[in-house]
């Protein structure tokens, strides 16, 4: 088939254009919806209760409404504080400490007045800690991001009077769409001119780019205020300048390592296990140039580091984050929906009824799989091993896609390291959400990594057929719930309706 450049991009740019639309729309229209399904497997205990309607809301559940509570704090009343608990005084402790138990119930009734934003109606979250000395509450999630949203917020609160009281919607989806969907486009551009310089068949860069477009489960959070989407443009921003870097060698300017740095750091500051990317950036880059890694991208690099711990000191008191020691007094608070009862349910509390090789396993191909529920990974799997081969010559791997001889090494390395983190350290799926959204931003790496399998693929109609079959499944996860990516994966749903799922 003869292949016209110019039509090809401009078939590219349809595609882009097309995602864009679609975010867009779905953006236009968010709102949280109550399925009645889901209501009823509740035990029946449904949102409308007495006759009351849940009041409408763009904001989708504890984790976003964390944030945006931080948002509308800092804007609206210079604190970081999103509520707080009343102390008892002197007599009340003193009585509540000589109480019975039976006494000790209505006393400790009256001295949990809990409130401010995070607890206002279609406000309330459970991502929320409480500072044991003050009884002040704060967002549990890292400050920078939601610091860095309130200061695209404050001119349109103090400039135009457009406030969360009045003019929730509006400023949720304008905010949202700043935040992932400005950058949308070039993030689709980039995949594209990347599968174009690294494979030999235009197929293979389209397939690239339509992939990255609707076959991810990045997708479903485009509508909603969250660290994962602007990780995953780190991520891939910061490979496409370590592959400039590498391909002008010495000749490439100090700016590009200043650029490669803050974009390395902001993707750390959003997804701190991505700190193995960026570590692992600085040797590709040191390889280029030492003095260049050493003094313009390590400096850049730390910079957002650095921001972020001191906002959390500032705020805190305290520079290891709260969301790394929900043990802790600043979780297990009286009411604190991570104090683990003897009814507890649902997957937070899937450690309690599963061990930690029944964990890995849902983690990686079961219903919040990896692999399982966004197949085309599989494809980068097979591109990361034929990477590995022995370099033909020119410093390149194996095979058609010619790219450069340490990015399976290195994407390999980072992804076990990370994978390998989280089955260590972690038992969480991240609350009812769509996919292990912890591994969202490596997403973009294994895409890249893809392309000398589908390269290959591309040969042959059948092996186009593989790919867009598992193209098409993986679409099917990604589209699953399209207008909230706070629900379970089509895996969980149909295990869980197998009666499979024991949590």
């Amino acid at each position: 088939m003869n292949d016209n450049g110019n039509e090809r991009r401009l078939a590219v740019k349809v595609i882009i254009v097309a995602a864009l639309g679609v975010a867009l729309g779905r953006l236009a229209a968010a709102e949280r919806i109550y399925e009645p399904g889901m209501e009823a497997k509740r035990g029946g205990k449904s949102v409308f209760v007495a006759g009351k309607n849940p009041t409408p809301t763009p904001m989708f559940g504890s984790n976003d409404r964390s944030r945006w509570a931080t948002v509308r704090a800092l804007v609206e009343d210079g604190t970081f504080v999103i509520g707080l608990r009343s102390r008892p005084d002197a007599a009340l402790a003193a009585l509540f400490a000589a109480s019975t138990p039976l006494e000790a119930v209505t006393i400790h009734a009256v001295r949990l007045n809990d409130r401010g934003i995070i607890f206002q109606d279609s406000w309330q979250s459970v991502d929320k800690v409480l500072h044991p000395e003050t009884g002040e509450f704060y967002s549990s999630k890292p400050p920078l991001l939601s610091t860095l949203m309130a200061g695209a917020y404050w001119p349109l609160h103090h400039g135009l009077g457009l406030s969360f009281e009045n003019d929730t919607f509006l400023l949720v989806r304008l905010l949202v769409g700043l935040l992932n969907l400005l950058p949308l486009p070039l993030y689709l551009w980039l995949l594209y001119r990347v599968g174009e310089r690294y494979s030999t068949r235009p197929w293979t860069a389209v397939f690239l780019v339509t992939a990255g477009a609707f076959g991810t489960l990045v997708s479903p959070f485009f509508i909603t205020f969250s660290n994962h989407v602007p990780a995953v443009y780190a991520a891939l921003f910061l490979l496409v300048v370590l592959l400039k870097i590498d391909r002008d060698g010495a000749s490439a300017g100090a700016a590009w390592y200043v650029l490669a740095g803050l974009l390395a750091g902001f993707m750390a500051v959003n997804e701190l296990p991505a700190l193995a990317f960026a570590g692992m950036a600085f040797l590709i880059l040191a390889r280029v140039s030492v003095g260049k890694a050493l003094f313009a991208y390590l400096p850049m690099m730390l910079l957002p580091l650095l921001a972020q711990v001191g906002l959390t000191y500032l705020v805190l008191g305290r520079v290891v984050p709260v969301y790394a020691e929900t043990s802790s007094v600043w979780y297990q608070y009286e009411g604190s929906h991570w104090l683990p009862k003897p009814t507890s349910s649902g997957i937070d509390y899937a450690y309690l009824k599963e061990t930690r090789l029944a964990y890995a396993f849902h983690l990686l191909v079961g219903h919040h799989g990896f692999f399982s529920l966004t197949p085309i990974l599989l494809l980068g799997l097979v591109g990361l091993l034929m990477g590995l081969k022995p370099a033909a010559k020119g410093g390149t791997s194996e095979g058609p896609a010619a790219l450069p001889w340490w990015l399976a090494p290195a994407v390999l390395v980072v992804s076990v390291v990370v994978i390998g983190f989280y089955l260590y350290k972690s038992n969480n799926y991240g609350g009812v959400t769509n996919g292990a959204r912890w591994l969202m931003w490596l997403v973009p790496l294994w895409l890249v990594a893809m392309l000398p399998a589908v390269d290959r693929l591309a040969r042959w109609r059948w092996g186009r057929g593989l790919a867009l079959l598992l193209l098409l499944l993986s679409a099917l996860s990604a589209s699953y719930y399209d207008w909230s990516p706070w629900r379970h994966p089509w895996i969980y749903n149909a295990m869980d309706n197998a009666g499979a799922i024991p949590y």
